[in-house]
C-alpha cells in the first residue's frame, strides 16, 4: 500500500491510503480504490477508483459502472518505465475519459509515476486533468513542482513509496 499527501489549495494537507484492482495484463481482475480522509478537517471518506492498467477493450463499460455506483474522484496512473515499470497510460487515454467524468460531476486526478513530472503536467492539463498528483522522489523541488501545477490550475498531491518515511515527506 502506498500512502500520498494532498497538498490542498488553502496550505492545509489531506492524507490518502491506496488499495485496489486492476486488470493487468494476464487478465487478473484487481480494482484500486484510494480513500481521501483529509485529517485537518471532518469530511466523509471519499473512495477514488484507480485506473493503472484498464482493460481497454472495456473502458468505457468499467468506467461507466464506477459512475453509476456513485464514485466522482478518478485516479489516473501514468507511468514512464523509469520511475516504474511499465510504461502505462498516458494524456491520450486522459483525453478519452475525461469528458465522462466531468460530465457526470466528477474530478481526473492523474497520478504522475514519471521522472519529472512537471514536463507533462501541460498535456494532462489540456487533456481535462484536474489536479496531479506526483511522487516525493521523483522531484528535486517539490515546492517548486506543485507551484507549476497549480499555475496551470491543476490541483496538486504528492505520494511517497512505502520505503520513504512520512516525515521526509512533511519536512
Amino acid at each position: 500500500m502506498g500512502m500520498a499527501w494532498d497538498v490542498l489549495g488553502d496550505g492545509s494537507t489531506s492524507l490518502r491510503a491506496g488499495y485496489g484492482l486492476y486488470t493487468n495484463t494476464n487478465n487478473h481482475q484487481n480494482l484500486i480504490v484510494t480513500v481521501t480522509n483529509p485529517p485537518a478537517t471532518p469530511r466523509p471518506v471519499i473512495p477514488n477508483p484507480t485506473f493503472p492498467v484498464p482493460d481497454f477493450s472495456r473502458l468505457g463499460e468499467q468506467l461507466k459502472t464506477l459512475l453509476d455506483a456513485g464514485a466522482r474522484i478518478f485516479q489516473f496512473d501514468a507511468g514512464d518505465g523509469h520511475f516504474i515499470e511499465p510504461i502505462t497510460i498516458g494524456p491520450v487515454v486522459a483525453k478519452s475519459i475525461s469528458p465522462v467524468v466531468h460530465e457526470a460531476g466528477g474530478v481526473l486526478d492523474c497520478h504522475l509515476m514519471v521522472e519529472n513530472p512537471e514536463k507533462h503536467f501541460r498535456q494532462f492539463a489540456e487533456a481535462g486533468g484536474d489536479s496531479v498528483t506526483v511522487h516525493y522522489e521523483a522531484c528535486e523541488d517539490l515546492p517548486g513542482v506543485i507551484a507549476q501545477a497549480r499555475e496551470l490550475g491543476l490541483g496538486a498531491g504528492v505520494a511517497f513509496n512505502p520505503e520513504t518515511e512520512p516525515d521526509a515527506v512533511v519536512d
